[in-house]
This record gives C-alpha cells, structure tokens and sequence, in this order.
C-alpha cells in the first residue's frame, strides 16, 4: 500500500506522475524529433536522374531518393558531370507535431541542360576506358553500367545521339569481359530507340541490328574468349577472321615464313628526310597478332593481340628512335615545348611532371644527344611530328606521324624482331650503337618503348575489319580514349618473349624515363 509523500495521498500523486511520463513520452515521441529536425523529405526527380542534391556546401544524396531538407528558404543545386548546375531557391516547409511518424514530404520535378563546353560523352568514354584498363576481379567488384547512363544522359540532353553502329565500333574494342559487353548492348538498345519503351518488336529489331553488325566487323571466335570466363579451345589463330590464306596457315612458323619471303621479294630502299635516315616498307597483306604464344596452347593471347589480318599502303619508318638532339631542335623552335613551359603543359593535360626530366635549362643532359628522346608525352611526340610534316612537306604533298601500330608491327616482323631479346640490357643505348635487324631497324625490340598514333582499345584487333584495312579510332574522334596505344620492350624488360606482339598503353599527357618515339612518312 503507498503512502502518502510530503502529505499528499496517492490517490493525487500516482495519477500527476503518469501524466508527466505520457507528457514526456509525447514530448519525446512526437514533438522533440519536430524540434530537432525541422524540415521536408524532398525528392527531387531530375531527368537525367543520378544528379546529385547540395544544400548549404553538403551534399544531402541524389535525385530520384528522398532526402531531408532543413526548413527555410534554401538554396538547392543539382549537380551532373557534363550538364549544368540546376538552383533552385525555395521556401522548404516543416512540421512539428508527429514529424517522425508522419513526416513532411514534397516533390520537384527538374530538367538538366547539358553543358555545350563539355558534352557528357567526353565523361561516359573516359570513364569505361579506365574501367576497361583496369579490368576488376569479377569477384571483389561490380562494374557501374557507365555506357548505360551515359545513353540515357546524352537522350534527357536532348543532344544530337551518336549513331548506335558507330558507338558499337568504337567501344566494343574496348570491352575486356561479359559486364563491358551487356552495359554496351544496353547503351546501344537505348541510343537505337530513344523514344520508346522496350518492347518485343523494338528488342527483335535491335537483334537483327546487332547480328549483322557482328557479321560484318566481328571476329567471333575472339568475341566469345572475351564473353567467357575461359576461352573455348576452338580458338586460335586458324579461327581468326581473315587468315584463310595460301602463305599463313596459323602458326608463328608459318607467319615467319611468310615475312621472310616478303623481305625476300620485297625492295626496301632507303631515304632521308631533314637528316633523318627512313627505310621504305612496301605495301603488303601480312598477319599480326600475338601468334607464337597462341603456338604454346594459350589461347587467350597477351596484350589483347588476336591474330588478325592486316592489308597496308607502303610508308617509310626511321630507322631509329628520335633523339635528344633532334627533339632540342624542335624545341628551339617552339618554346611552348619548353622544359620552362612544363607547368603550362601540365596544366594544360599535355604533359606530366616527368616531362623532359634530365633536361636542364632546355637543353639534354651532356653527352647524351644521341640517346633516343625519353621522358616525353603523347602529345609531345605528336607536336614533333606536325612540326617537321611542315618543314619537310610545306606543300602538303606528305604526312610525318608517328606509326600506326599495326604500321610498327610489320615493321618489326619484317625487321626480324618478333623472337629477338638480344637487346634486353641493363643500359639504354644510343640508336647508332643498337643492334640492327634485317631491313636495318634500330632498338625495335628493346632499347626503349615507343609511342604509337592510334588511341588504344585493348582488343583492337578482335574488331578490326576482316578485309584487314585498318580500322582505328582517329584521335580527334569524341568517341577516342585518352589512352594512346605503347608498343615494344624496353631495355629494363629482361623477359619480354616475343616483343613485336607486345603492346600497352598510357594517357597521352604521361611520360616515361623507358618511353620514347620514331616516326613514318606517308607519301
């Protein structure tokens, strides 16, 4: 039996004691939260969705989702790489009572305007590109269906769609397994039928489409190891599209057999062109690709090379790399180049701060003017070329730049490079001491690597046209990477079988102290 506390009865106490705890619970429950997180779930659906929601310099989450508002006239910007910031100033309402059980909801409805200075194209491409360069573990990650948005984004901007065959060209070189493959097919489907829902005529449609788009660019025994988690064993350089020839028949002895007897029939004379030494290559069908290793049973060749065929006009290649002392007169020339000009070039994209990195005050390291020019960027070696195409063709009746790399592969397998490791040192060699092959080629297979033209997509050769012309990106293409294809071994590389399969890549602002260039001429 309670009693009574400071003399009053329980009868008056117990019930103001239960008051106080439902007021207190009421408070809590229903009118604290209120107080404390006063404010509006907003969604916000933008079109295209996935934009980023800012209040007050936070970042609250993304449209489509609800997020929570603070109550007052509010600053909100959407955010989406490659469209324009959207702000919306608005008086965001609140509630008190019941916010938790009942909270204060409201919707906007937003369109992005795409940014005509940086299209969301530029975004979508270098952003599969590295994904595709990276290749993840299947298991430990999940691929973001980037080509897949970027369809949607560039269909909400209302911009001029890029035609699905010429985006499935450019970038299905680019796809490295299954996910790459089914985030195209998406992206595809949808820049093919901007308008419309998906349905089974549209579907059937885009089937027809897509096969005949195979038929007609793909190599299918190559496009099935890049599906599969293991290549089947039908694959091999007797599957490659377009070597059903009467000289090659599938194997590296073949294939050496047939560069040989072009050498053999071929005229290989030499010329120069502002001092610098070229041999001439005839116009030719060859094979390239990675055959010796697919020889040893490995039918996942390195480097993405499938063997493929190639069919080429004739050009000249230098017989050696480019040198400090040919680069410093480019520079002498054009300042902007400058060692003193690297911070502008960094700033720029067009170099990194290993540009030119043993240069001092503009001018190679003594006694070294003879080593092939390292240490330089892409569009470095790119300048080069243009400069000394005006000087040696003013009349534009030639071309100098640097060598496709189907162009640096013949050159090498017809140079006798595709075995050869006898250039492998602990030391980078002057191009007048390196080891020549048989057309007279320097420092093919080793010395240093070599930039090459064409933007790189790992398997290039997968997708290159059976009639065997060439079928690269051009580099000014807004569907190119950054990434510029790298070609041959290095003399740091001590076990680099087969060095004229060997081929990478590096953004075309990098540089390398084991990277450097020659150069063709096209007449």
């Amino acid at each position: 039996k309670l009693k009574p506390v400071l003399g009053i009865p329980p009868r008056i106490y117990v019930p103001v004691i239960w008051l106080l705890i439902g007021m207190t619970l009421v408070f809590l429950l229903l009118i604290l939260p209120g107080i404390r997180r006063n404010g509006t779930w907003l969604t916000v659906y933008s079109d295209p969705p996935d934009a980023s929601i800012i209040a007050d310099g936070q970042r609250l989450g993304h449209s489509c989702k609800p997020v929570f508002v603070p109550k007052g006239v509010q600053e909100i910007r959407l955010r989406r790489p490659g469209f324009s910031d959207k702000v919306l100033r608005t008086d965001i309402g609140g509630r008190i009572l019941a916010s938790r059980i009942f909270p204060r909801r409201d919707e906007m409805t937003v369109t992005l305007d795409a940014e005509p200075s940086h299209p969301p194209i530029h975004e979508g491409i270098k952003e599969f590109a590295a994904w595709s360069a990276a290749r993840p573990d299947r298991e430990r990650y999940a691929i973001p269906p980037i080509l897949t948005r970027l369809a949607r984004d560039l269909t909400a901007a209302h911009s001029p769609l890029i035609e699905a065959n010429a985006m499935a060209k450019a970038i299905l070189p680019m796809a490295r397994d299954a996910r790459h493959l089914a985030d195209i097919n998406r992206a595809l489907y949808l820049l093919s039928f901007p308008e419309s829902a998906v349905n089974p005529l549209n579907l059937a449609a885009y089937l027809g489409k897509a096969a005949n788009f195979l038929d007609e660019y793909s190599n299918l025994s190559g496009l099935l190891a890049i599906a599969g988690e293991d290549a089947p064993d039908e694959i091999s350089p007797r599957s490659s599209a377009g070597l059903e020839t009467a000289e090659y028949t599938g194997s590296g002895e073949a294939l050496r057999q047939l560069y040989e007897r072009i050498r053999n029939e071929g005229e290989f004379p030499r010329t120069a062109y502002s001092g610098i030494a070229f041999v001439t290559i005839p116009a030719l069908n060859a094979v390239i690709g990675d055959v010796e290793i697919v020889d040893l049973g490995n039918y996942r060749p390195r480097f993405g090379a499938l063997p493929v065929k190639v069919v080429l006009g004739s050009y000249m290649i230098s017989l050696q790399e480019i040198s400090n002392d040919q680069f410093a007169a480019f520079i002498a020339e054009n300042p902007y180049w400058s060692v003193k000009n690297g911070p502008a070039l960094i700033e720029r994209g067009l170099a990194d701060d290993g540009y030119l990195r043993k240069w001092k005050d503009d001018v190679p390291t003594k006694g070294e003017g003879f080593l092939p020019v390292t240490d330089v960027s892409w569009h470095a070696a790119n300048a080069y070329t243009e400069w000394l195409s005006m000087k040696v063709f003013p009349a534009g009746n030639g071309q100098v730049r640097l060598p496709r790399e189907d162009e640096w592969e013949v050159a090498a397998r017809l140079n006798n490079d595709a075995l050869s490791e006898g250039e492998n040192r602990d030391v980078l060699l002057a191009s007048k001491y390196s080891v020549r092959g048989e057309i007279g080629l320097a420092g093919m297979a080793g010395n240093v690597r070599e930039w090459c033209y064409n933007p790189f997509r790992y398997n290039e050769n997968t997708f290159r046209v059976p009639s065997g012309r060439p079928s690269y990106l051009e580099i000014d293409s807004e569907l190119a990477s950054e990434d510029r294809t790298v070609r041959g071994g290095a003399y740091i590389d001590k076990d680099l079988p087969y060095p004229a399969a060997a081929r990478g890549s590096l953004k075309a602002n990098q540089t390398s102290p084991v990277l450097g260039f020659r150069i063709v001429v096209i007449r």
